[in-house]
């Protein structure tokens, strides 16, 4: 996979995960984040968000961040909790806390969530659509 820092204030337009999650013996299904200006304008989801937006809530720093994008650039692997971003065709967003990649957001908040063949824009270019990747 390749992971990068989002620029701040980059980040525009909605994410719906659709790989489930785990986190603290739950499947977390469906998140749906909507980001305007860099910044989480809302958060919902499916079974299980409920518990992780409770998180998020009570969660200091740079939580409303966009801290991480990885795409899955593995054709052996498969979907399943760990391996989510490795996956050939899949993007997967981080909320919150980037420094481990080097970036700037600091937060007691971080969770990620993974999308199976997603299209994707960056700088204004369409990189991915469908899954497929556009650029080489």
């Amino acid at each position: 996979f390749r992971s990068v820092v989002p620029k701040e204030s980059s980040a525009n337009g909605v994410y719906v995960s659709d790989v489930p999650e785990a986190e603290q013996g739950l499947f977390i299904r469906d998140v749906v984040w909507k980001f305007k200006d860099g910044k989480l304008a809302s958060f919902g989801g499916g079974e299980n968000a409920e518990s992780v937006k409770a998180r998020w809530n009570d969660a200091r720093g740079d939580k409303h961040q966009a801290g991480s994008l990885l795409i899955g650039l593995n054709p052996e692997a498969k979907t399943g909790f760990l391996y989510n971003p490795i996956v050939l065709g899949t993007a997967t967003l981080s909320l919150g806390d980037n420094r481990e990649l080097g970036g700037k957001a600091e937060s007691s908040f971080a969770f990620r969530c993974t999308v199976t063949e997603p299209s994707l824009e960056l700088d204004g270019k369409l990189i991915m659509k469908r899954g497929k990747l556009l650029i080489h």
